[in-house]
C-alpha cells in the first residue's frame, strides 16, 4: 500500500499535466509490472523519470525490467531510476543489473504514520489551500524553494483543484514562502513534496504544513519519502510529526 500510494501519486501528477506541458518537457507515462513508470525528457535533474510501485501484481523480472528501459529509450531520456521495495527485489536482481547495466541508486526511507497522531503546529505564517487561480504561483514558488531549475516550474501546478490531490501554501503576509501537496489514495495520503523558500526555513512552515495535511487527509495513513543521508531536515521534520520509518529502499541507475 505504502508504494502503491506513492506511484499512483507520481503518476497521476504527470497525467494530469496539459498538453504543452506533456509537449515542451517530454512527458510520457506507463503502467508496466504493476505499476508506474514515468518519463519527463527535459528534466535536467533526472529525478521526473522512474519506475515505482512494481512487484506486487506480479514478479519483477528481467523482461519487466527491459520493458521499463524499453519506454525510457523510446521517450528519449537519458536516465531512469528504478525503485524497488525490499520484499520485492528478485533473487536474481544482480543478473537483471548486468543484463541491463544498471547502476546502484540512492536510498529512500518509506516512512508512515496515523494521521491523527501527526500534533498541531505553531507557526507565524498563514496555510492556506490553493486555488486553481494560484496554482501557477504556487508551483513556480515549489520550484524555487526545491532550489530547482526554472523549466520544471509548472509542474505542480494542476494539483491544484484536482480531485485527489491538495495543495497547500504558507504564507508570509502576502508573499507565498512554502508548498506541499497531499495526494489521496484509497485509506492512504501520500505526502507528495514540501519545500520552503531558503529565505523563510526554521520559521515552522514545514510543521504547520504536515499538520494541515494530516487534518485533510482525514483519518488515512500518511505515507513519505525521504533521502537517507545524514541531516536530512525532511526526515527530522516527518519524526516528529509521528511517522517512523518501515524499511529502506534501494534503487538501481539506468543510463541510455
Amino acid at each position: 500500500m505504502l508504494e502503491l500510494a506513492e506511484a499512483a501519486a507520481a503518476g497521476e501528477l504527470l497525467e494530469a499535466q496539459p498538453r504543452r506541458v506533456r509537449r515542451e518537457l517530454g512527458i510520457a507515462t506507463a503502467h508496466l509490472g504493476g505499476g508506474v513508470v514515468t518519463a519527463v525528457r527535459a528534466d535536467p535533474t533526472r529525478y521526473w523519470s522512474r519506475a515505482v510501485g512494481l512487484g506486487f501484481a506480479g514478479p519483477v523480472t528481467r523482461a519487466v525490467v527491459g520493458e521499463i528501459t524499453a519506454f525510457w529509450r523510446a521517450q528519449g531520456v537519458p536516465q531512469g531510476r528504478i525503485q524497488l521495495a525490499p520484499e520485492v527485489v528478485p533473487d536474481d536482481m544482480a543478473e537483471i543489473v548486468a543484463a541491463q547495466a544498471l547502476a546502484p541508486g540512492p536510498v529512500a526511507l518509506k516512512l508512515a504514520g496515523r494521521a491523527e497522531d501527526v500534533p498541531p503546529a505553531r507557526t507565524a505564517l498563514r496555510v492556506t489551500e490553493i486555488a486553481p487561480r494560484e496554482a501557477g504561483a504556487w508551483s513556480a514558488a515549489v520550484c524555487a524553494a526545491y532550489e530547482l531549475p526554472e523549466v520544471l516550474a509548472p509542474l505542480w501546478a494542476p494539483a491544484a483543484g484536482h480531485p485527489r490531490f491538495v495543495a497547500l501554501g504558507a504564507w508570509d503576509g502576502r508573499e507565498l514562502v512554502a508548498g506541499a501537496l497531499l495526494h489521496v489514495s484509497g485509506e492512504m495520503g501520500e505526502l507528495a513534496g514540501a519545500a520552503t523558500l531558503p529565505g523563510h526555513r526554521g520559521r515552522g512552515a514545514q510543521s504547520a504544513l504536515l499538520a494541515a495535511r494530516a487534518a485533510a487527509s482525514g483519518s488515512r495513513s500518511l505515507v513519505a519519502e525521504t533521502g537517507a543521508e545524514p541531516g536530512n531536515r525532511s526526515l527530522r521534520n516527518l519524526r516528529r510529526a509521528g511517522l517512523r520509518v518501515r524499511y529502506e529502499r534501494p534503487s538501481w541507475i539506468w543510463r541510455c
